[in-house]
């Protein structure tokens, strides 16, 4: 039984579906669908707030509270109804019987060219992929409000990595805001961030920083104590992590595996240097007092270090020393 999406009059808020008159035609692949989504991403509190407003949509009355879950809501709907059709697509496409399987052609109407098919296809990926990041997006800036979610297992999973979503990635590395494409990179990009980064960092900077992380330090810091200087530091790493990224996954991503590694080589120079340049006993203190932190050269020796941006790039051949 479906329970944020239950009739096509749901479905019709979100996407065009004159063509179906019974919602029992989707509501296999809305289950799926929606027990997909209260898994990986909201979390069962959550969804629970979600199903309430959802009753209480109907009321003209709401508080500022109830407007954030109707608001999470609508995202949530939207996922679902365009993933649904997604799924529908096979089974739509065909006339299935006791007689077999045939495709549909009449008088009036004959079957849809596949180019037209696969351009629906990805349409309704689009429009999920484009809502999911918004979702994200939307919980992250509200946690105050969403505090059932922040305490789950799903904000765990989702705010576990430096780089959190497919706009984020996006922004260091082209893969067109694709949800799907950063899914499918999420092993790769733990594999960077635990056998690159890790390396550069320590093993007690790094743990330090995934904290940070999930505490909501890396979206708006700005009341915290050396905020600049840590959305300095989760800048660098992210497009280290992106390129290095790409640089593992280039067959997949169609990079360039040396450009991307020569890129990720950049952002860790300017990182170490930058870390070197301004740790100290009360900022960046964990890495100030471990054995990756090196001390900033002397005055005669400054202007190679500046010039290079705070690290001479004859110590590096690609990927960092460390490694």
């Amino acid at each position: 039984m479906t329970e944020l999406v239950k009739s096509t009059e749901d479905l019709k808020k979100h996407i065009a579906i004159d063509f179906i008159d019974d919602f029992e035609v989707l509501e296999y692949a809305i289950e799926d669908r929606e027990r997909e989504i209260k898994k990986d991403y909201i979390g069962a509190a959550l969804w629970v707030k979600l199903i309430q407003a959802y009753t209480s949509s109907g009321s003209s009355s709401s508080s500022s509270g109830e407007d954030y879950f109707a608001r999470a809501l609508y995202y949530v709907q939207r996922i679902v109804a365009n993933l649904a059709l997604l799924d529908y697509i096979p089974e739509g496409s065909l006339d299935i019987s006791s007689n077999g399987i045939r495709i549909t052609v009449n008088d009036t109407k004959k079957q849809a060219f596949d180019w037209q098919i696969k351009n629906l296809e990805k349409k309704y990926q689009s429009a999920a992929d484009r809502n999911l990041e918004l979702l994200l997006e939307y919980l992250n800036e509200n946690t105050d409000q969403f505090t059932d979610w922040t305490d789950s297992p799903a904000y765990i999973k989702n705010k576990g990595r430096f780089i959190n979503s497919a706009k984020q990635f996006n922004d260091y590395l082209g893969i067109k805001e694709s949800h799907m494409t950063f899914i499918a990179l999420q092993p790769v990009i733990d594999y960077v961030e635990d056998f690159y980064m890790r390396s550069v960092l320590g093993d007690d900077f790094f743990d330090e920083l995934k904290e940070r992380i999930k505490d909501g330090e890396d979206v708006d810091s700005s009341s915290a104590s050396g905020a600049d200087e840590y959305d300095q530091v989760f800048h660098l790493i992210r497009g280290a992590v992106a390129h290095y990224t790409g640089m593992e996954a280039s067959e997949d991503l169609g990079t360039n595996e040396e450009k991307c590694e020569k890129k990720a080589s950049h952002y860790i120079q300017r990182l170490v240097a930058y870390l070197d340049t301004n740790a100290n006993e009360s900022l960046f203190a964990t890495y100030y007092n471990s054995d990756k932190y090196t001390a900033p050269p002397s005055t005669s020796e400054s202007s190679s270090y500046e010039d290079n941006g705070g690290i001479d790039n004859s110590e590096f051949t690609g990927v960092y020393g460390a490694f």
